[in-house]
This record gives C-alpha cells, sequence and structure tokens, in this order.
C-alpha cells in the first residue's frame, strides 16, 4: 500500500515574486516550514506547482496574472527546478498545476500547458533526475478528455512522454 501524502500547494509567485516585481532573491520561508513538516513527521510532501509570476505572466495585468501560462517556458522551468532544488530530498513528486483542464485554475490554451509541462519536466529532471513530475491533476469530466488529447497533440512539445505520473482527480463515486 502506498504512504500517506500531503499535497501541498507551491505557489512559484511568492517565492520569486514580490508585488509585481522580482525579488533580489527567492524567498523560501513558507515552502521551508513545510519542508521542516515532513522531515519532523516523515510525511512526504507532493508540490503542486502553481502561479505564474506577474513579471513572467503571458497576462500581467489581469485580475490574477498566476493563472495565465508564462511568456517565458524556458524562466518558467528555471524557477520551477530552483523550488525543486530547494527541496531536493524532501518533495519528490511536482505536479505541473492542480487542475489545468478547469479555467478557474488555469487560463491557458492546450498547447501553452503542453510547453508549460515540457519546460517543467525538463528543467526538473535536469536537476533532480530522481524527482517525479506529474501530469497536473485531470478533472473527470468528458471535456478533460478532449483537453488532454490536445495537449499531447502540441506540435513539438512531445508533452505525452514529459511526465511521470498521469493524475486524474476522482469527483464521484
Amino acid at each position: 500500500m502506498e504512504a500517506l501524502r500531503i499535497v501541498f500547494a507551491v505557489e512559484i509567485a511568492p517565492v520569486f515574486d514580490a508585488y509585481g516585481g522580482w525579488r533580489a532573491s527567492p524567498d523560501w520561508s513558507k515552502l521551508d516550514e513545510v519542508l521542516a513538516l515532513s522531515r519532523r513527521y516523515r510525511l512526504p510532501v507532493v508540490g503542486v506547482l502553481r502561479m505564474t509570476p506577474a513579471p513572467l505572466s503571458s497576462c500581467p495585468a489581469a485580475p490574477d496574472p498566476g493563472k495565465c501560462p508564462p511568456n517565458d517556458y524556458g524562466r518558467y522551468g528555471s524557477l520551477a527546478a530552483q523550488i525543486a532544488a530547494h527541496a531536493r530530498g524532501v518533495i519528490r513528486h511536482w505536479e505541473v498545476v492542480n487542475e489545468p483542464d478547469m479555467r478557474w485554475a488555469f487560463s491557458g490554451t492546450t498547447s501553452q500547458y503542453a510547453w508549460m509541462l515540457r519546460a517543467t519536466y525538463d528543467a526538473i529532471k535536469a536537476i533532480a533526475s530522481e524527482d517525479q513530475v506529474l501530469l497536473g491533476g485531470m478533472t473527470t469530466r468528458q471535456a478533460s478528455r478532449a483537453w488532454l488529447a490536445r495537449v499531447f497533440a502540441t506540435p513539438e512539445a512531445d508533452a505525452a512522454h514529459r511526465f511521470d505520473v498521469a493524475n486524474v482527480h476522482l469527483r464521484r463515486p
């Protein structure tokens, strides 16, 4: 039987972004609290990477720029890799956006998600090859299947090969 895991939203924006601008150095304080608790109680954590920093968001003036895809996938992947490096050995599973198939969570296109997934996977694997990258948790709606098919069909993103664990959120018996 698989061990219990704590799912924790690792919000990228507050680590690197301060009031719409880049921090001089990352703020690890909240993540460090979770890492300490994970070590203390020996509870593994799944880190859900979410919230694009406003300076990197493709819609920086939107009411919630964190839901938008990045305007630079390489930089986004680099930020995710910095987080994975900081949490190395404690958080070993990284979900790329929670329920990206739902507009309340992610306002980008399927193609934009495919490139986010690729950039995040490639960057995390380069820094912590032992870590597992999870496909953003899909809902069980019929429309989600078509959404995911479009993600996988994104030319040259190779999204179908840029995750280690498929992730589905079941809400019905």
